[in-house]
């Protein structure tokens, strides 16, 4: 039975992802990964350089990176949970999904919330 048929079937909760699949799952959760990381210190440095003078600007799009960061970081987690667990492939890659989800509208959300406070301070110069 393929992965498909155990979609069809509902009798997902056993399927294993192959060797092959697995490989492109970690290779996904380490890149999300690293690309988390990167945007945690560049959310930290930016922070930092929001600091002196005081720029809110600048400490509000450090916090978002660091936000955004955390988010894709627990993302990668939940993938390589995948290919770590045995038995619940297809609960762990809905899971991972919902994170990958929730990064994406946390990345959304905080770039919104972003241009809107650079043209206030635009504007308010």
């Amino acid at each position: 039975m393929n992965f498909m048929d155990n979609l069809n079937t509902g009798s997902n909760s056993s399927y294993e992802f192959t060797q092959e699949q697995n490989g492109l799952i970690t290779k996904l959760a380490s890149m999300m990964r690293i690309v988390g990381i990167l945007f945690l210190i560049s959310g930290v440095l930016t922070a930092l350089l929001g600091l002196s003078p005081l720029n809110i600007v600048a400490l509000l799009q450090g916090a978002a990176l660091g936000v955004i960061g955390y988010s894709l970081i627990n993302a990668a987690g939940s993938f390589k949970k995948i290919v770590d667990t045995e038995g619940n492939d297809i609960g762990n890659l809905m899971n991972a999904i919902q994170q990958l989800y929730n990064a994406c509208a946390i990345q959304l959300w905080s770039i919104v919330a972003l241009v809107l406070l650079t043209v206030v301070a635009v504007l308010f110069r």
